[in-house]
């Protein structure tokens, strides 16, 4: 999609969003919002308020992390949403920010009702798990609709990961040199982010593995000590540390180009299937709307160049443009992602000798114990972290692998009759 003026790419999104919330509202008596702290939620949000019917106000549901939580991120990150949606309410009186206290919710919460609800296993619910409490407060709140915006990410406020590699080859060498110094986070000397987010891509794939080992070490291996299958029942399907993605690039690569980015939303598309929005429906008793995944709109900036996204150093510009008047400059000029589960370790901490007492059920299954590292799972558990870390090597098994491996043996002792 091309039009002559940036403000056109801007009203043309505003269009779409406006278009499906129109078509959404009659449907529904009493709407809510899962609202961030971000760009995507909030703008979402500002237009549904200007579309309420007089008088009607707008209830807002925010995750807010565990009361114990030490306030540490990850550089370029913030984990608390709570301020942010505070002041975003106070510039939208028909706003009633609501903040559910899920300070008890696990790596399980819910993995049964879903189960059964889906009639199947999702492998990304225990990362959804605190978010549960926004359901349940919407329902509770009396909503019969559920608004989000989850898929924004990848329309309206794409940084547009392919923009380095279209700016070299497109000679847009200012833009290309904004875009670098601009990326919050990157200690690294210019020289080496321009080969990195701009050459290296550009490079067949086993030359890019081959730089990337030279320089990182490698990083297959990384991901494969995240993963507590074991080795021989991988290598004996034909699972390896890449396996699990049918696009061009690698796991830890971005896409290189608009093409590749419309594969990966498709990709993306595929495995976080549809079932389990049925399943948040079915379990708590309300109907649930993605406004950011409306067709037409994910077509719209899926087809904009990435000057559209990426401008003078800014990322995300396509949304900051949009976010102009409908939240606190701060809000809209916030530079730092929100940062999903930072308080990983306060929630799960407690649950260390209930994922013990799993993985040694795990361990007697007749073919799950062959199939997965119980023993390296029960060290896992053993060698738990004293305080919050974000170190890779440390954080990704305890917070991802293992919660996903002892909520799988969960479904499938359920699926298979056993009393677990």
């Amino acid at each position: 999609m091309r039009f002559s003026r940036d403000e056109d790419y801007v009203a043309a999104a505003r269009e779409q969003l406006d278009a499906v919330i129109a078509a959404t509202l009659p449907y529904a008596r009493r709407p809510g919002i899962a609202l961030s702290g971000g760009l995507d939620s909030a703008i979402v949000a500002a237009h549904v308020l200007r579309q309420l019917a007089p008088g009607q106000t707008l209830p807002s549901f925010t995750f807010t992390p565990h009361p114990d939580w030490d306030g540490s991120t990850p550089p370029g990150t913030f984990g608390d949403e709570r301020a942010a949606v505070e002041a975003f309410a106070a510039m939208h009186p028909a706003l009633r920010p609501l903040f559910p206290d899920d300070s008890d919710a696990g790596y399980d919460e819910a993995a049964r009702q879903f189960a059964q609800a889906m009639d199947g296993f999702h492998r990304h619910l225990h990362l959804a798990a605190p978010y549960q409490g926004v359901w349940r407060a919407a329902r509770e709140a009396g909503c019969d609709l559920l608004l989000t915006a989850d898929w924004g990410n990848g329309n309206i406020s794409s940084d547009a990961p392919w923009a380095p590699v279209e700016f070299l080859r497109t000679g847009e060498w200012e833009q290309l040199v904004a875009l670098l110094r601009g990326k919050r986070g990157d200690t690294r000397p210019l020289w080496r982010r321009l080969l990195a987010r701009a050459v290296l891509p550009q490079l067949p794939r086993p030359l890019r593995r081959a730089a990337r080992r030279f320089v990182h070490g490698d990083s297959s291996r990384v991901r494969a000590d995240t993963r507590l299958a074991r080795p021989e029942v991988m290598e004996r399907y034909g699972v390896g540390p890449w396996a699990g993605t049918r696009l061009p690039i690698d796991y830890f690569e971005s896409p290189r180009t608009r093409a590749e980015n419309v594969l990966c939303q498709y990709e993306w598309a595929r495995v976080d299937s549809g079932e389990a929005l049925t399943a948040y429906e079915q379990v708590h008793g309300i109907r649930g709307r993605d406004i950011t995944a409306y067709r037409p709109l994910i077509e719209l900036c899926l087809g904009m160049p990435a000057s559209q996204f990426a401008r003078d150093g800014v990322d995300r510009w396509l949304a900051r443009r949009m976010g102009a008047g409908l939240m606190p400059e701060a809000q809209r000029t916030n530079n730092l992602y929100g940062r999903h589960h930072a308080d990983w370790h306060v929630r799960m901490t407690p649950r260390r000798e209930r994922m013990r007492e799993d993985a040694l059920r795990l361990a007697e299954h007749p073919w799950l114990g062959e199939w997965f590292d119980t023993e390296r799972m029960l060290k896992l558990i053993d060698d738990w972290p004293a305080e919050t870390t974000f170190d890779e090597a440390i954080e990704v098994p305890r917070r991802y692998a293992l919660p996903l491996v002892l909520n799988a043996g969960d479904f499938v002792n359920w699926f298979e009759g056993r009393n677990a």
